[in-house]
């Protein structure tokens, strides 16, 4: 390793344990600054929301639950600068208040005036789910009475290990993986359970915990926020086509860490087969960070296509979604919004969790297509750059998961699947059911 990459790893690890031993301070002293904790259902509730599209998603059902339940209470939601926080859920009926604040990647702490606004928010309870830190926040929380979130175990993978090294990787995850300051700030544990648990009914788990009772995932399908104007825009874009199949599909940022991206040339590809034997309007949609991809799609793709990467926000992204007869994409944001909206979705997955992060509402209505390699999901196996023996989803050495998926097979089983949705002669499928 570069001596500069060795000296930013060494940076981070100092600045982690340094706010580790901080926070271990703050919470010795926690019952200096905590507040007793309400003799009845909390009254004002913070919730740590910074997460990506497809976790917010996710997170609704148990906003929307809570809601349900303390109809009364003043829940506030803080996100940072995504657009499922800065856009989705402000337009919802879900929270009170929407704090924004910036989460950049390798973040440690808070700026002082957010942390000093959360002290004096004087909140009865806070909730933190799995992909929001709470190590961000550091000694603040600790002013809450309630303190529920997700906390995971730090078991090694490989019982035959040495107790040294069991020691120190159970050190370094827990380290990395903030489950020591989690399980310091947390007063009432969530435990993620090592089954094919989704993350909607994790998220719920944390709504029971207030004593709360709510319905299982599978029913509660999240109700997206409509703006008129991203209305008018949808209209405008996709006018009515009847001759035609409008087919969205998000190929997804091909700067993700987590390499689970299929090929914008073979996405172009499928796209291409379909559209020889039936007549397709196909939408591609994503953000300003995906502008390289259309050019490559469109270099297999070679026919017409409406372009919209990086030319609308997410609202609007959902209005073009819900008048679409199929969603094609990878593990993406977009691709959970059109489950989510009920649109018939056709997702390839690679290295990604997808019994935690795929289908979860109306399995019918989707599809999901993997290899079924014993290396996967390795995002759930370890963090990145373990070293040997551990399986590195940053860099595996062959991909095989998406690499050795062919076009032909996405094609095949998009044809089995959904053939008659797709044909002219077929019957056109109610769009966006119950949103």
């Amino acid at each position: 390793m570069p001596l500069s990459g060795l000296l930013t790893k060494s940076f981070h690890l100092a600045v982690i344990l340094g706010n580790l031993l901080r926070l271990t301070f703050s919470w010795l002293l926690r019952g200096a600054f905590q507040r007793p904790a309400p003799q009845n259902a909390p009254k004002r509730i913070l919730v740590l929301a910074y997460t990506a599209v497809g976790d917010s998603i996710f997170l609704l059902p148990a906003l929307q639950a809570l809601r349900r339940g303390l109809p009364d209470a003043h829940i506030t939601c803080l996100g940072n600068s995504y657009p499922s926080t800065a856009e989705l859920l402000p337009a919802t009926d879900v929270a009170d208040e929407f704090w924004t604040i910036e989460a950049p990647y390798g973040y440690h702490q808070a700026p002082a005036p957010m942390l000093r606004k959360i002290r004096e928010g004087r909140f009865d309870a806070v909730l933190v789910s799995l992909p929001a830190s709470a190590r961000f926040f550091g000694s603040s929380l600790f002013s809450i009475p309630l303190r529920v979130g997700h906390c995971r175990p730090i078991e090694a993978p490989h019982t035959g290990w040495s107790w040294p090294r069991y020691a120190l990787w159970r050190l370094r995850r827990g380290i990395i993986a903030e489950e020591f300051e989690r399980r310091l700030i947390f007063n009432s544990k969530v435990w993620v359970r090592e089954d094919d648990e989704h993350m909607t009914t994790r998220n719920l788990r944390l709504v029971q915990a207030l004593g709360l009772s709510t319905p299982e995932a599978a029913t509660c399908r999240p109700a997206l926020p409509r703006a008129d104007e991203a209305i008018v825009f949808a209209d405008q874009v996709l006018k009515p086509a009847p001759r035609e199949r409008t087919v969205g599909l998000h190929i997804g940022s091909p700067h993700s860490q987590y390499a689970k991206v299929w090929a914008p040339e073979r996405w172009g590809a499928v796209c291409r087969e379909l559209a020889a034997t039936d007549r397709l309007r196909v939408v591609l949609l994503g953000g300003p960070d995906e502008a390289e991809l259309p050019a490559r799609f469109e270099s297999a793709f070679q026919g017409p296509y409406v372009n919209m990467v990086g030319r609308c926000g997410l609202l609007k992204s959902l209005e073009l979604i819900r008048r679409c007869d199929l969603f094609l994409g990878n593990d993406t944001g977009l691709s959970k919004a059109a489950m989510a909206l009920g649109v018939p979705t056709v997702a390839v997955w690679g290295p990604s969790d997808r019994p935690g992060y795929g289908i979860v509402w109306n399995p019918e209505r989707h599809l999901e297509i993997h290899h079924q390699l014993p290396c996967s999901p390795c995002i759930r196996m370890g963090l990145r750059n373990e070293g040997d023996g551990v399986i590195n989803f940053a860099n595996c050495g062959h991909r095989a998961c998406l690499n050795e998926l062919s076009v032909q097979e996405v094609v095949d089983s998009i044809r089995r699947r959904y053939q008659p949705l797709l044909s002219q002669n077929g019957p056109k499928p109610p769009s966006a059911f119950g949103s």
